[in-house]
Protein backbone atom coordinates (compact mmCIF):
# COMPACT_ATOMS: atom_id res chain seq x y z
CA UNK A 1 0.00 0.00 0.00
CA UNK A 2 1.44 3.31 -0.82
CA UNK A 3 1.11 5.71 1.71
CA UNK A 4 3.48 8.38 0.91
CA UNK A 5 0.06 10.71 0.11
CA UNK A 6 -0.57 10.18 3.77
CA UNK A 7 2.36 11.87 4.95
CA UNK A 8 2.35 15.74 5.97
CA UNK A 9 4.45 17.83 8.24
CA UNK A 10 4.16 20.99 9.82
CA UNK A 11 5.96 23.80 8.32
CA UNK A 12 9.40 24.54 9.53
CA UNK A 13 11.42 27.74 9.55
CA UNK A 14 15.37 27.70 8.67
CA UNK A 15 17.92 30.50 9.86
CA UNK A 16 14.76 32.48 10.46
CA UNK A 17 14.86 33.53 6.66
CA UNK A 18 13.46 31.01 5.22
CA UNK A 19 9.98 28.63 5.79
CA UNK A 20 10.24 24.89 4.32
CA UNK A 21 6.68 23.83 4.10
CA UNK A 22 4.83 20.46 1.87
CA UNK A 23 3.23 21.31 -1.08
CA UNK A 24 0.78 18.72 -3.24
CA UNK A 25 4.00 17.41 -5.22
CA UNK A 26 7.16 18.08 -3.20
CA UNK A 27 8.65 20.44 -0.25
CA UNK A 28 9.14 24.31 -1.42
CA UNK A 29 11.32 26.61 0.38
CA UNK A 30 9.87 29.99 0.78
CA UNK A 31 12.03 33.10 1.68
CA UNK A 32 10.05 35.13 4.24
CA UNK A 33 10.82 38.74 3.47
CA UNK A 34 10.29 38.40 -0.41
CA UNK A 35 7.20 36.47 0.46
CA UNK A 36 5.77 39.07 3.04
CA UNK A 37 6.98 41.82 0.13
CA UNK A 38 4.57 40.04 -2.25
CA UNK A 39 1.76 39.61 0.08
CA UNK A 40 2.23 43.08 1.29
CA UNK A 41 2.22 44.87 -2.21
CA UNK A 42 -1.46 43.29 -2.92
CA UNK A 43 -2.79 44.15 -0.04
CA UNK A 44 -1.59 47.71 -0.40
CA UNK A 45 -2.95 47.70 -4.19
CA UNK A 46 -6.44 46.67 -2.95
CA UNK A 47 -5.92 49.11 -0.37
CA UNK A 48 -5.40 52.33 -2.55
CA UNK A 49 -7.63 51.34 -5.23
CA UNK A 50 -10.74 50.05 -2.76
CA UNK A 51 -10.76 50.02 0.45
CA UNK A 52 -8.18 52.73 2.67
CA UNK A 53 -6.55 51.32 5.21
CA UNK A 54 -7.40 51.46 9.06
CA UNK A 55 -4.80 53.96 10.80
CA UNK A 56 -3.25 53.25 14.61
CA UNK A 57 -3.30 56.29 16.44
CA UNK A 58 -0.44 57.70 18.29
CA UNK A 59 -0.62 58.57 22.13
CA UNK A 60 1.53 60.99 21.72
CA UNK A 61 2.26 62.84 18.15
CA UNK A 62 5.92 62.84 16.57
CA UNK A 63 7.08 65.45 14.63
CA UNK A 64 9.45 64.81 12.17
CA UNK A 65 11.88 66.53 10.01
CA UNK A 66 12.38 65.74 6.16
CA UNK A 67 14.72 67.64 2.99
CA UNK A 68 12.79 70.43 1.38
CA UNK A 69 12.22 67.73 -2.02
CA UNK A 70 11.33 64.81 0.55
CA UNK A 71 8.85 67.39 2.09
CA UNK A 72 7.39 68.18 -1.28
CA UNK A 73 7.06 64.71 -2.19
CA UNK A 74 5.40 63.77 0.95
CA UNK A 75 2.79 66.63 0.47
CA UNK A 76 2.23 65.13 -3.20
CA UNK A 77 1.61 61.41 -1.93
CA UNK A 78 0.29 62.77 1.57
CA UNK A 79 -4.03 61.51 -0.01
CA UNK A 80 -2.88 58.17 -0.79
CA UNK A 81 -0.56 57.68 2.30
CA UNK A 82 -3.80 58.35 4.40
CA UNK A 83 -5.66 55.52 2.37
CA UNK A 84 -3.17 53.25 3.66
CA UNK A 85 -3.51 54.16 7.09
CA UNK A 86 -1.12 57.03 7.63
CA UNK A 87 -2.52 60.22 9.52
CA UNK A 88 -0.13 62.66 8.58
CA UNK A 89 -0.46 66.48 8.35
CA UNK A 90 2.18 69.43 7.87
CA UNK A 91 3.00 71.45 10.29
CA UNK A 92 5.56 74.30 9.06
CA UNK A 93 8.29 74.24 6.58
CA UNK A 94 9.49 71.14 5.98
CA UNK A 95 8.07 69.56 9.23
CA UNK A 96 5.23 67.16 9.74
CA UNK A 97 3.49 65.51 12.88
CA UNK A 98 2.55 61.75 12.89
CA UNK A 99 -0.56 61.68 14.47
CA UNK A 100 -1.26 57.75 13.56
CA UNK A 101 0.58 55.03 11.20
CA UNK A 102 -0.89 51.79 9.26
CA UNK A 103 -1.55 49.03 11.77
CA UNK A 104 0.61 46.65 10.31
CA UNK A 105 3.46 49.09 11.03
CA UNK A 106 2.93 49.91 14.70
CA UNK A 107 6.30 48.14 15.78
CA UNK A 108 8.42 50.55 12.92
CA UNK A 109 9.89 53.29 13.73
CA UNK A 110 7.91 56.36 11.78
CA UNK A 111 10.81 58.48 10.30
CA UNK A 112 12.75 55.49 8.99
CA UNK A 113 9.73 54.25 7.00
CA UNK A 114 8.43 57.29 5.75
CA UNK A 115 12.31 57.71 4.84
CA UNK A 116 12.58 54.14 3.32
CA UNK A 117 9.11 54.79 1.50
CA UNK A 118 10.29 57.97 -0.28
CA UNK A 119 13.69 57.04 -0.91
CA UNK A 120 11.88 53.37 -3.11
CA UNK A 121 9.62 55.75 -4.49
CA UNK A 122 12.00 58.04 -5.77
CA UNK A 123 13.82 55.28 -7.27
CA UNK A 124 10.64 54.12 -9.07
CA UNK A 125 9.49 57.85 -10.11
CA UNK A 126 11.02 57.69 -13.77
CA UNK A 127 9.36 54.66 -14.66
CA UNK A 128 6.38 55.20 -16.93
CA UNK A 129 5.71 51.20 -16.80
CA UNK A 130 4.00 51.40 -13.46
CA UNK A 131 1.63 54.03 -11.73
CA UNK A 132 1.43 56.15 -8.91
CA UNK A 133 -0.59 53.63 -7.01
CA UNK A 134 1.67 50.46 -8.07
CA UNK A 135 4.95 52.87 -6.70
CA UNK A 136 3.18 53.68 -3.68
CA UNK A 137 2.17 49.95 -3.23
CA UNK A 138 5.63 49.06 -3.87
CA UNK A 139 7.57 51.78 -2.08
CA UNK A 140 5.47 50.66 1.35
CA UNK A 141 5.18 47.09 1.01
CA UNK A 142 8.96 47.62 1.20
CA UNK A 143 9.07 49.80 3.86
CA UNK A 144 7.10 47.38 6.63
CA UNK A 145 8.95 44.18 4.99
CA UNK A 146 12.17 45.52 5.58
CA UNK A 147 12.74 44.35 9.74
CA UNK A 148 15.13 42.14 11.21
CA UNK A 149 14.22 38.62 10.79
CA UNK A 150 12.56 36.77 13.69
CA UNK A 151 11.17 33.36 14.84
CA UNK A 152 7.94 32.89 13.53
CA UNK A 153 5.25 30.38 15.06
CA UNK A 154 3.55 27.53 13.56
CA UNK A 155 0.26 29.88 13.30
CA UNK A 156 2.45 32.96 11.53
CA UNK A 157 3.84 30.35 9.02
CA UNK A 158 1.16 29.11 7.62
CA UNK A 159 -0.88 32.71 6.72
CA UNK A 160 2.27 33.37 5.15
CA UNK A 161 2.20 30.18 3.32
CA UNK A 162 -1.60 31.02 3.14
CA UNK A 163 -1.60 34.64 2.13
CA UNK A 164 1.48 33.71 -0.50
CA UNK A 165 -0.19 31.27 -2.33
CA UNK A 166 -3.42 33.58 -2.47
CA UNK A 167 -1.73 36.07 -4.09
CA UNK A 168 -2.41 36.57 -7.79
CA UNK A 169 1.17 36.15 -8.61
CA UNK A 170 2.97 34.54 -5.69
CA UNK A 171 6.50 33.42 -7.71
CA UNK A 172 8.22 36.51 -7.68
CA UNK A 173 8.59 40.02 -5.92
CA UNK A 174 7.53 43.50 -7.74
CA UNK A 175 10.87 43.45 -9.19
CA UNK A 176 11.32 40.16 -10.34
CA UNK A 177 12.79 38.20 -8.44
CA UNK A 178 11.72 34.77 -6.73
CA UNK A 179 9.89 34.24 -3.54
CA UNK A 180 10.06 30.26 -3.07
Amino acid sequence: EDTSENISFEPVQLHQKYILTQIKYGLVLIEVQKAMERIHYERYIRILEIQPSASQQSLFPKSLDFSAQDAFLLIEILPDLKKLGFDIQPFGQNTFVVHGTPVESINQDEQALIEMMLESYKESYGSESISKIERLAQSMAKGVTNTPYKKLDIREMKMIIEDLFACEEPNYTVNGKKTF
